[in-house]
């Protein structure tokens, strides 16, 4: 039964919960009809380059070995888990890139996920069914339990490599894989296929410790022929004492290289210099840093801007860049102009590239994170910075988007602009700005030109586990950073998250507390649907009394406050809780309510929904003919 409109302006929070399906049953026929021959082996890209690494032929040994053990946690013979753990930059995932270069053909199937880029249970289901060549509908698995059910079917059903990259995405504080994260992490038995997680912290799924593999710095001998291979050619002892002071971390040798081969530096001196080798490598970067000219130090905070933890987005191209200092306020923007073109900066990226300082890959960059903290704490007035650059992603989507009617988003890439815009807002304290791009401007119209809001269409593909972390930060926003009615709109929002995601307890704990804020407030309208919510969920739970006590105060307040939109939804949530009762007359009398106010209204969407709850009043009833005809009218 379908009584609300879908697309509700922002205050409407009312949710409609999907089926849900787990896809056991069919998965063995998609694995049947989709793997490819042994000899067609399909790889999920992009895998990081790992051309130039050195050494770690034990490690990766162990690794492989620890893959294909019986019993390790929460897996069973067939299948296995590890995870790779260590600081920043050490040689994580570097080690696992190895492993698919050197195992990778012992599986059908190699998928590597970058969590930084997309750390929903959903994403990582699309990618692996993409690889499998199953066309996988997400609609299909509304929530991230039945995501992740699926996802452990597909696995156990092919030989995959799957690779977690910067799995401390999707862990809490104290190292605990999150939500369904902890379904896949715990999984007993993969079959022939395998899991390695790399990430900063120890894993616990189902708060047990994962099988862990901690790695250290390069070898001795791994350490030497790195700065070998970059060029230094000193005799062997200075070699290894550079390796000692540096604890084999490899962006270390590789900066201490690059002082030594770039800019003529004698290793025995920088050595020597004790200011280098204090702090978290901070005398070491201060040193590269100071030989850099002005325009690679600008460049370096200004990438640091897209490489904040909490985002979303991680990759920057530098046309993306450019179009940020376009968009900064004119005492901010740097001079020359032509220095800060796209084509100028993607030079000076290169450069920076090559002094181990800028990741790239397909015109794609990215930092290490020690890099960027060190460079972004050199930014003058960060906050600015992630205004501009949230004005060129709204840009950007108003390029490709420029009228919601005729330029609807089909799908995530189309309002992937949004969702960076909406983070650089956030990053800049912005938190009402990014409420705005969430929950108040339409990115695609209905007929009858009602407005889809990208929180909408969010809810519509079954992102949920984005939209939760996304009203997550509106709800969690510091004091005084949102106004309360924008507060109270995402809290209503969360709880229709934690309703599809079947998590009811927290859905009525967020929708209550929005009710006591919009109550403070008195913004009746917006309490009336709220009560709305709380009334579904309770219907939901099978608790009718109490969904007919929540409707009738939506449909009393939105009668005092002359919402037309909010009355027949609560005159068709009536009708359905007393259709599911088998009280058939009451239904009847709310939905023929429902289907006269949508008239009078000229609400068509509306008047589908009461005519189509009419008819299937009537075809419980056996009255088939009346069904029908409403059924019809419906269809027209």
């Amino acid at each position: 039964m379908s009584t609300n409109p879908a697309g509700q302006p922002a205050t409407n929070l009312t949710s409609n919960t999907g089926n849900t399906a787990s896809g056991s049953n069919i998965t063995q026929n998609y694995i049947q009809q989709a793997a490819p021959p042994p000899t067609s082996r399909p790889v999920q890209h992009p895998i990081p380059n790992v051309d130039s690494a050195v050494g770690r032929r034990v490690e990766l040994a162990a690794v492989q070995q620890r893959l294909g053990q019986a019993g390790t946690v929460a897996i069973e013979a067939k299948g296995s888990s590890a995870t790779v753990s260590g600081v920043a930059g050490i040689g994580k995932s570097t080690l696992a890139a190895l492993n698919c270069r050197a195992y990778g053909d012992e599986y059908r199937f190699v998928c590597w996920r970058d969590m930084r880029l997309d750390s929903t249970v959903g994403g990582l289901l699309q990618a692996v069914a993409e690889l499998l060549g199953i066309a996988l509908d997400l609609r299909e698995y509304p929530t991230e339990a039945n995501q992740a059910a699926m996802l452990v079917n597909l696995l156990r059903g092919c030989a995959m490599l799957l690779v977690v990259d910067n799995g401390e995405s999707v862990l809490d504080e104290a190292g605990n894989a999150v939500g369904a994260w902890d379904t896949l992490c715990s999984a007993a038995g993969l079959g022939q296929s395998s899991l390695l997680i790399t990430s900063r912290q120890k894993v616990r799924a189902g708060r047990v410790l994962l099988n862990a593999y901690p790695i250290e710095g390069l070898g001795e001998a791994d350490g030497v022929a790195l700065l070998r291979q970059l060029g230094l050619a000193d005799d062997e002892a200075l070699l290894r004492r550079a390796w000692q002071q540096a604890g084999g971390h490899p962006l270390a040798l590789k900066l201490l290289a690059g002082l030594v081969t770039n800019e003529g530096q004698k290793l025995g001196r920088l050595l020597d210099e004790r200011r280098l080798w204090q702090g978290e490598m901070n005398g070491l970067l201060d040193e590269v840093y100071a030989r850099l000219d002005e325009q690679q130090r600008r460049l370096l905070g200004y990438v640091s801007v897209y490489d904040r933890p909490d985002l979303f987005r991680y990759p920057v191209t530098m046309t993306e860049v450019a179009g940020m200092l376009a968009a900064l306020p004119a005492a901010l923007q740097p001079a020359p102009a032509q220095q800060w073109t796209a084509d100028a900066l993607e030079g000076c990226a290169l450069a920076l590239s090559r002094r181990s300082l800028l990741n790239v890959e397909d015109e794609l960059y990215t930092m290490h994170a020690l890099v960027r903290d060190y460079a972004y704490q050199r930014l003058s007035d960060p906050p600015t910075h992630h205004r501009a650059a949230a004005a060129y992603f709204q840009q950007q989507y108003a390029a490709t988007h420029p009228d919601a009617h005729t330029h609807p988003a089909r799908d995530l890439a189309d309002v992937q602009p949004l969702l960076n815009a909406f983070d650089q807002l956030c990053a800049a304290g912005d938190y009402e700005a990014a409420a705005i791009v969430l929950m108040g401007t339409p990115v695609e119209y209905m007929s009858g030109g009602i407005g889809i809001l990208l929180r909408d269409l969010l809810d519509r593909w079954s992102e949920f586990s984005l939209l939760q972390a996304m009203l997550g930060r509106l709800v969690n926003a510091p004091d005084g950073a949102l106004l309360d009615n924008s507060r109270a709109v995402a809290l209503g929002n969360l709880g229709t998250v934690y309703h599809s995601l079947g998590e009811y307890d927290k859905a009525i704990d967020c929708y209550s507390h929005a009710y006591r804020v919009m109550e403070q407030l008195g913004d009746k309208r917006i309490q009336g649907s709220i009560l709305g919510n709380l009334g579904t969920v309770y219907r939901d739970l099978g608790q009718y009394d109490k969904a007919i006590s929540y409707y009738s105060r939506h449909l009393k307040l939105a009668e005092q406050t002359g919402d037309h939109l909010g009355q027949a939804n609560a005159l068709g949530n009536l009708g359905d809780v007393y259709q599911t009762q088998g009280k058939y007359d009451k239904a009847i009398n709310y939905h023929s309510r429902q289907l006269k106010l949508t008239k009078q209204i000229g609400d068509r969407q509306g008047q589908a929904s009461a005519l189509g709850n009419l008819g299937t009043v009537y075809l419980s009833l056996g009255k088939y003919n009346k069904a029908i005809d409403y059924h019809v009218r419906k269809l027209e």
